[in-house]
């Protein structure tokens, strides 16, 4: 079967770390079928001179020397890699806060997604990810995957948690798009609470059903109780689910406080990469696809 790209422009920040290395691989991936991806190193020379306002002794230069070199470095690597696999890309050295200079590198260069490479789920690997990944995804207004570098590679369905909220429809609409592009199933998934009532609205989850085989997409509605995080992670690993999709604001599924408890837990949790979608974002993706080519 003949792949398309599930987004045309993605945006890959690398380092050098294995989950930088497992991000670009996914990216590669997602944008076989005539995506382009765009790869960045960010330099945060505020990080050496933090260093000499502590106090220590060092020269400046060097470092910095190094950083770009190094920074560089990693872009010709994925650059590389991307044009092996005939993929368009380009790859720029960029400057300043990470967080800020990639949604900024992002947005310069009309990515439609954000691919995120993290090294695990907890300690000082959460604390880093805290630091630039969930900033990212609070901030780019873009859907950004999150790549664990240890993420197991699945067959099954793409799957979707489901409420009636505007960000969890803003999920849908891309997790369609993701089985459809790759060829996959569609589980649509709707947690019960322990303490809830059945909530289930027939009306949003069959117009959903409706609304993803109209696409070509073959669909499921898997109903689910417990709490969301286990839940859904326990029905993604039953599922051999291949990734998730879920709305980084919500209602019923999601907590009130953003990226909370769910949608945190989920993403630290998950053995298969994870797409956070905020809502009024799928509109625009469709209207922002540039011509694809291969620029440096």
């Amino acid at each position: 079967m003949m792949m398309k790209s599930i987004f045309a422009t993605l945006t890959v920040p690398v380092d050098g770390s294995p989950a930088a290395d497992r991000s670009v691989g996914f990216a590669i991936e997602l944008a076989a079928g005539g995506g382009t991806v765009n790869f960045c190193s960010v330099v945060d020379d505020t990080e050496i001179y933090a260093t000499v306002a502590e106090g220590a002794m060092v020269d400046i230069g060097p470092m910095l020397a190094d950083l770009n070199a190094n920074a560089q470095l990693f872009c010709n690597a994925a650059y590389a890699r991307a044009l092996a696999a005939g993929i368009a890309a380009r790859a720029d050295v960029v400057r300043g806060p990470r967080a800020p200079a990639i949604v900024a590198f992002a947005n310069a260069t009309t990515s439609e997604a954000i691919v995120m490479g993290t090294r695990a789920r907890d300690g000082l690997a959460h604390a880093l990810f805290g630091s630039v990944a969930e900033a990212v995804i609070r901030t780019s207004g873009l859907p950004v995957i999150v790549v664990h570098a240890d993420d197991e590679t699945r067959t099954g369905p793409v799957v979707v948690a489901l409420d009636d909220s505007a960000c969890a429809a803003a999920a849908f609409d891309v997790a369609v798009d993701a089985a459809n592009a790759r060829g996959r199933s569609l589980a649509i998934v709707h947690v019960l609470e322990a303490e809830t009532p059945d909530g289930r609205d027939p009306r949003y989850l069959d117009e959903a059903f409706s609304t993803a085989t109209k696409r070509g997409v073959s669909t499921s509605i898997v109903l689910v109780n417990g709490r969301p995080v286990r839940a859904l992670l326990e029905t993604t690993d039953r599922l051999e689910g291949c990734v998730i999709v879920i709305g980084t604001h919500g209602r019923a599924f999601f907590p009130r406080v953003w990226l909370g408890s769910v949608a945190d837990g989920v993403v630290r949790g998950a053995r298969v990469p994870v797409v956070t979608v905020r809502a009024a974002v799928t509109a625009e993706r469709h209207e922002r696809r540039p011509p694809a080519q291969a620029i440096r």
